[in-house]
C-alpha cells in the first residue's frame, strides 16, 4: 500500500516536528502496539505522572513514558529527567519494564547515561528510544495502519510526497494535493473523521457540508489523505470543470481513483446545474457509486446546498441528502475540541505567555465549552498578528482577549477586510447592501464605478479577476433562477462578515445612498426609502442609517437626478405610486419632474414603467397626456412590447383619454397575459393558506369580466383605474420556510463529563512546559 515499487520506505520519510506532544504520545503507543502485538493504552491518570502508556505481556506490566523534545538538545532532556521524571518513575510499581521514548536524537553514550540516571528502573539501553529509532521502526512492514493514522508525519515537503506518490496520481492534481499536505500538517484527527471515513467507504460518495470555520474543508482534505496515502487511491481534483472528472473516470474506471471537488455548489454551482433535466454533478455521483474502484468527496457550505435543494428540481430524485455529512461545531466532542486547542497553541506563533494563560486556572475549559467555539477563530487567536493588535479587543490581555474574540466572532474578518484595496472594499459593500448581487447588475455597477476619478487606477482590471479574488476570502458565488434563466450571483461568505462591516466600515446614510444610486436599480433604492417612509422594524443603528439613506434618495429624486438612467427614475416613481402612505407632495414633485423632463419618451424607457407613470398622470398631471409626442403610434409601440396584464390595463386609460382606437389584438393579449399570470400563481405553491388554484382562477376571471364590462365595453375610465389595481400577483406570495437539514450520524455523547474533564486535564497538563 505504501510501496515505491521495489524501494522500501526509509526512516527519513517521517517528520516528527509536524506533530504535537499529545500526538507524539499516541504515536509511541501505536508503534509499541505493533512491535509487541499488544494493546497499549494511553495513560489516563490526569496530571502528568510519568505514565503515557501501559500494556501487558502475559502478567508482566510495562510502562511507557513519551517525551517530545524534538527542538531541545539532549542537555534539555537530561535536565528534565533529573528534575522530575526519575522521581515519578520511582513512585510507580514496575513489575517488568519501563520504556522511555523521545523525539530527541541520542548517541550511545546518551542512552547509557539515561539508563544510569533511572537507577535500574530502565533495565536495557534498547528501552530508550530516540527519534531515529521511532522513524526506523515506522519504516518496517506491518505498520501500515500506524502510518495511515499519523499521516501528518508524511506531510513534510513536496519532494518526499512526490517520490512516495510516483505515478499513482493524476499529474494535474498533484499541486492541489501538495497544498493539502501543507494545510494538514498540524491538523487533528477527530471522532467525526472516523464517522465520515466509514460513511465514505460505505457509500463511495460523501458530501461534507458545514458553515465557515467549522472544519469542513479540513475534514474533506483528511478524507482525501486517508484514501490516497492510506488506501492507495489515485487522485483527481477539480475546482470548476466537471468534465475533467468525467474524462478521468472514463480513463481510469478500472483503477482505484478518488475524485475531489471542493465547494461544488459555490463557485461551481452554475456548472453543476447547467441542464434542468440533468445535472453533471448528479450524473457523476451516480457513475462513481456504480464503479467499485472509485470514490468521490464533495464539499459545500450548508446555506448554499440548502438553497440548491430548495430551488432546483435536479436534486429531487438524486437522494443526495443521504450522502451528507454535516460539520457542526456542536458535534465536536469536548475531548476533540481540547486536542484541537492544544495543537493550535503548540504550533501557534505567539509567545509563551499568550499560551500559558490558557493553561492557568484551567482556562482551556472556558474556550472548549464556549458556545461560539470555532476552529478558525481559535486558530486566529494564536497567530502573531492577533497578539500584536491589542486595540482590537479594547486593550484586553490574555484569556480575556481570546474569550472576547469568541464573543465577537465577526472580528475574525478584520484582516481579510483591511487587506482589500479601495475598489475591492466598495464591491464588498455593494454585495452586502443587497445580500445577493447578480453578476449582470454588479458588473454594470462596476463599470460605472470605474468612471469615477477615485478608481481610475483600477480601470485595466477585469471584473471577473476582482470577483475571483474576493471569492477566495469574503464573498461566495451561487446560482439564482429568474424567468427560467439561471445566472451567477454573489453574497457574503458568512453573515459574520456583514456584522463586521456594519461595526467597522462606516456604513453611514450618505455611503449607503451612494451605493444604492450607483446600482441604479429600482428594487435596491426603493427598499431603502420604504424603510424611511414606513419606519417599521427594529431600530438598530444600521437600520436607522438605512432609513436616513432612503430619505436622501427621495430628496435626490425630488430634485431631479441627471446621472441616473430613465428606468431607475421611472421605477422609483412606480414604487411611490404603488406604495400606500407616500406623501402626496413628494409623489407629485417627482411626477412633475418626470413629466417636465419628457423622460417617458426616452427610447430606453421600459414600457410597463411608462404605463404606470401615465396611469398616475391621468389623475395628477394631465399636462403630460397633452404632449404632442403622445401619439397613437407611440402608444401602439408601448403596447406591442408589454407582457404584464396590469400594465396593459393601465395603458388602456390613455387610449380612452386620447380617443385612440385600441390595437386589433388588444383583447386577446390581455386575456393571454391574465391567463399566464393565473397559471404562474396557481402553480407556484406559495399562495396564501387556504387559497386553491380554482379560487385563484375564479378571482382572475372575475376581474377580467369586470374589466371587459366596465372598461372596454362601456369605456368607463374611472372603473378602469380600480381594475388595474386588482392585477397584483404579489398579493398571493407568501414566504417560504427554510427546511432544516437533519444532522446525520450525530456524535456519541455517552462519555461522562467527569471522564472528559479528566482527559482534557491530562492533555493540557502533560506537556504544558513545552508551550
Amino acid at each position: 500500500m505504501f510501496s515505491r515499487g521495489e524501494n522500501e520506505i526509509t526512516m527519513n520519510d517521517y517528520d516528527l516536528s509536524s506533530i504535537s506532544p499529545v500526538e507524539f504520545e499516541e504515536l509511541c503507543c501505536d508503534v509499541l502496539s505493533v512491535k509487541f502485538g499488544a494493546e497499549v493504552k494511553n495513560g489516563k491518570s490526569g496530571k502528568d505522572s510519568g505514565i503515557d502508556g501501559i500494556f501487558r505481556i502475559g502478567d508482566k506490566r510495562i510502562v511507557v513514558q513519551a517525551k517530545h523534545y524534538l527542538l531541545s538538545s539532549y542537555t534539555g532532556l537530561r535536565a528534565k529527567l533529573l528534575k522530575s521524571e526519575v522521581f515519578k518513575a520511582r513512585a510507580k510499581v514496575v513489575s517488568y519494564r519501563y520504556i522511555l521514548m523521545t523525539s530527541c536524537e541520542l548517541s550511545d553514550s546518551n542512552r547509557r547515561e539515561i539508563v544510569k540516571i533511572y537507577g535500574g528502573i530502565i533495565k536495557d539501553e534498547r528501552d530508550v528510544w530516540s527519534g531515529a529509532d521511532i522513524r526506523a521502526e515506522l519504516a518496517k512492514p506491518g505498520y501500515e495502519w500506524v502510518r495511515k493514522r499519523h499521516y501528518n508525519l508524511w506531510l513534510k515537503g513536496i519532494d518526499a510526497l512526490e517520490e512516495f506518490l510516483g505515478n499513482g496520481i493524476v499529474l494535474k492534481s498533484k499541486a492541489i494535493l501538495f497544498k493539502m499536505s501543507e494545510d494538514l500538517r498540524h491538523s487533528v484527527r477527530t471522532e467525526l473523521l472516523k464517522a465520515a471515513y466509514n460513511k465514505l467507504c460505505r457509500n463511495k460518495v460523501i458530501v461534507v457540508i458545514g458553515q465557515a470555520g467549522t472544519g469542513k474543508t479540513t475534514l474533506a482534505q483528511q478524507l482525501v489523505m486517508d484514501s490516497v496515502l492510506g488506501d492507495g487511491y489515485g487522485f483527481v481534483a477539480s475546482d470548476a470543470d466537471f468534465s475533467v472528472c468525467d474524462r478521468e473516470l472514463a480513463l481510469h474506471s478500472k483503477e482505484k481513483t478518488l475524485f475531489f471537488i471542493d465547494d461544488f455548489l459555490g463557485a461551481n454551482c452554475l456548472e453543476a446545474l447547467t441542464n434542468k433535466k440533468d445535472s453533471k454533478i448528479v450524473g457523476l455521483i451516480w457513475r462513481v457509486k456504480n464503479n467499485e474502484n472509485c470514490r468521490l468527496i464533495l464539499s459545500s457550505r450548508t446555506n448554499i446546498i440548502n438553497e440548491a435543494i430548495d430551488r432546483y428540481r435536479v436534486f429531487d430524485n438524486s437522494n443526495i441528502e443521504s450522502l451528507f455529512f454535516q460539520m457542526d461545531n456542536s458535534r465536536l466532542g469536548r475531548i476533540d475540541r481540547a486536542r484541537m486547542l492544544y495543537s493550535l497553541m503548540y504550533f501557534g506563533d505567539v509567545d509563551k505567555n499568550s499560551k500559558d494563560c490558557v493553561v492557568k486556572d484551567e482556562n482551556y475549559f472556558k474556550i472548549i465549552d464556549h458556545r461560539n467555539f470555532n476552529p478558525r477563530i481559535v486558530s486566529y487567536c494564536f497567530m502573531s498578528k492577533f497578539a500584536d493588535n491589542i486595540l482590537r479587543s479594547g486593550g484586553r490581555l490574555g484569556i480575556e482577549r481570546i474569550l472576547w474574540m469568541l464573543d465577537n466572532p465577526s472580528e475574525i474578518w478584520r484582516d481579510c477586510i483591511i487587506s482589500l484595496n479601495s475598489l475591492e472594499m466598495y464591491i464588498v459593500k455593494l454585495v452586502f447592501l443587497v445580500s445577493m448581487a447578480e453578476t449582470t447588475l454588479l458588473e454594470k455597477t462596476y463599470e460605472r464605478l470605474l468612471k469615477r476619478d477615485a478608481f481610475a487606477a483600477f480601470r485595466e482590471i477585469p471584473f471577473i479577476e476582482i470577483m475571483r479574488k474576493l471569492c477566495m476570502s469574503v464573498l461566495s458565488s451561487a446560482v439564482i433562477e429568474r424567468n427560467e434563466e439561471r445566472s451567477v450571483a454573489y453574497q457574503l461568505f458568512n453573515p459574520s462578515v456583514g456584522d463586521y462591516i456594519v461595526a467597522n466600515c462606516q456604513m453611514k446614510a450618505e455611503a449607503i445612498a451612494d451605493l444604492a444610486l450607483l446600482y441604479q436599480d429600482v428594487d435596491i433604492s426603493s427598499s431603502l426609502w420604504k424603510e424611511f417612509i414606513s419606519g417599521f422594524g427594529e431600530r438598530t443603528p444600521y437600520r436607522m442609517e438605512r432609513m436616513r439613506a432612503g430619505k436622501i434618495i427621495l430628496h435626490r429624486l425630488k430634485m431631479g437626478i441627471i446621472d441616473c438612467n430613465v428606468n431607475f427614475i421611472l421605477g422609483n416613481f412606480k414604487e411611490l405610486v404603488d406604495y400606500y402612505g407616500t406623501t402626496d407632495d413628494v409623489k407629485r414633485a417627482i411626477g412633475v419632474k418626470i413629466g417636465s423632463d419628457g423622460i417617458v419618451f426616452f427610447k430606453a424607457a421600459n414600457p410597463s414603467l411608462v404605463a404606470t407613470y401615465l396611469h398616475w398622470a391621468f389623475d395628477n398631471y394631465k399636462t403630460v397626456l397633452d404632449d404632442v409626442r403622445l401619439t397613437k403610434p407611440y402608444l401602439d409601440g408601448l403596447f406591442s412590447d408589454m407582457t404584464a396584464a396590469k400594465a396593459i390595463l393601465m395603458l388602456h386609460r390613455v387610449y380612452l383619454h386620447k380617443k385612440y382606437a385600441l390595437p386589433n389584438d388588444y383583447f386577446q393579449k390581455i386575456k393571454d397575459a391574465a391567463s399566464e399570470w393565473a397559471d404562474e400563481i396557481a402553480q407556484s405553491e406559495f399562495w396564501d393558506v387556504g387559497t386553491s388554484a380554482d379560487m385563484v382562477w375564479e378571482f382572475v376571471t372575475g376581474q377580467m369580466s369586470d374589466f371587459m364590462t366596465k372598461c372596454l365595453i362601456h369605456d368607463d375610465i374611472l372603473n378602469c383605474a380600480g381594475c388595474c389595481d386588482s392585477f397584483e400577483p404579489d398579493a398571493y406570495a407568501t414566504d417560504d420556510c427554510d427546511d432544516q437539514l437533519v444532522d446525520v450520524e450525530a456524535q456519541d455523547s455517552s462519555l461522562s463529563k467527569s471522564y472528559e474533564d479528566k482527559e482534557i486535564r491530562r492533555i493540557f497538563n502533560a506537556q504544558q512546559s513545552k508551550f
